[in-house]
């Protein structure tokens, strides 16, 4: 699957970098890592798609979508929050309001939650799902929307009820 890869842009990890930078800049105080995390968020910002989201897999080459896939990342969506935190900008707000709405059509609705790894073939929906992006749903909410009482509500639904149970193997 690596070759097959090869000079395309997987756009859940560019905001993953994003964070990273983030956190930099808070650590050194250096200026320039905000910089790079705008850079990033910008990108993010212009290339948004109409239904909210971002073509999964890009070439790095021409910039055109390679799947007709999109993302699913609460990483993504962490960062859009962070950087509306940071720059109180409303476009960023928007943007994230704009992303969890996709989110919670394409795949809270569904239970379409498409697992996106980049060791994995892209598949259709319904054949590769993954608990991960519901689990990133369920933090969202929580870190970001407490109060909130019908995100909390979702937050809720998308916890199992079963109690964790470690295997000691």
């Amino acid at each position: 699957v690596a070759e097959e890869r090869e000079f395309t842009v997987m756009m859940i990890y560019p905001a993953d970098v994003g964070r990273m930078y983030l956190q930099l800049e808070e650590q050194t105080q250096d200026e320039k890592y905000f910089k790079m995390a705008e850079k990033i968020a910008v990108y993010y910002l212009k290339h948004v798609q109409p239904n909210g989201s971002w073509h999964l897999l890009v070439s790095a080459k021409t910039g055109e979508p390679e799947t007709k896939n999109y993302c699913i990342s609460f990483g993504i969506l962490d960062f859009i929050h962070q950087f509306y935190e940071r720059t109180g900008d409303e476009c960023w707000k928007e943007l994230e309001e704009n992303y969890f709405a996709f989110i919670e059509k394409n795949c809270l609705a569904t239970y379409n939650w498409e697992g996106q790894f980049e060791d994995s073939k892209i598949s259709d929906n319904y054949s590769n799902l993954s608990h991960y992006e519901a689990d990133g749903m369920i933090r969202y909410i929580a870190k970001y929307y407490p109060d909130d009482k019908e995100k909390m509500a979702v937050a809720e639904e998308l916890t199992p009820d079963a109690p964790l149970v470690l295997d000691d193997a």
